[in-house]
């Protein structure tokens, strides 16, 4: 099932990694066999399945086109790096940071600023 690849270290502090790559039903079949162990990738795991529950061998109609770009843009939104997507960070928390940037947007309303000091 897939390939193994390895990445030699490259630097004297470093580990080689190794990877696996599968694709399609391989990665189907793999994730319904760990997702049961999986903390933090849960939900992408989750997406991922949806996903390939949309994979057929037929043309894809629209409402299957949405779904995929529905649950694409999920995929993207939980592996986005930085504060806004920290582990620790609610969606609430999330919400109020950015309900204190629309009122410090307000706030400036009618008034010249620029753009760096919002």
């Amino acid at each position: 099932m897939g390939r193994i690849y390895l990445s030699q270290k490259q630097g004297p502090k470093r580990n080689a990694v190794y990877s696996l790559l599968v694709h399609g039903r391989q990665a189907a079949y793999l994730l319904n066999e760990i997702i049961d162990y999986l903390i933090l990738k849960k939900e992408q795991a989750e997406i991922g399945l949806a996903f390939a529950e949309t994979v057929t061998y037929q043309e894809v109609g629209t409402r299957e086109f949405e779904k995929r770009i529905v649950l694409y843009r999920r995929m993207k939104r939980l592996n986005k790096r930085g504060r806004a997507n920290s582990l620790f960070d609610s969606p609430s928390i999330v919400k109020a940071r950015k309900k204190r940037e629309l009122d410090k947007l307000r706030q400036w309303q009618g008034k010249e600023i620029h753009p760096y000091l919002i």
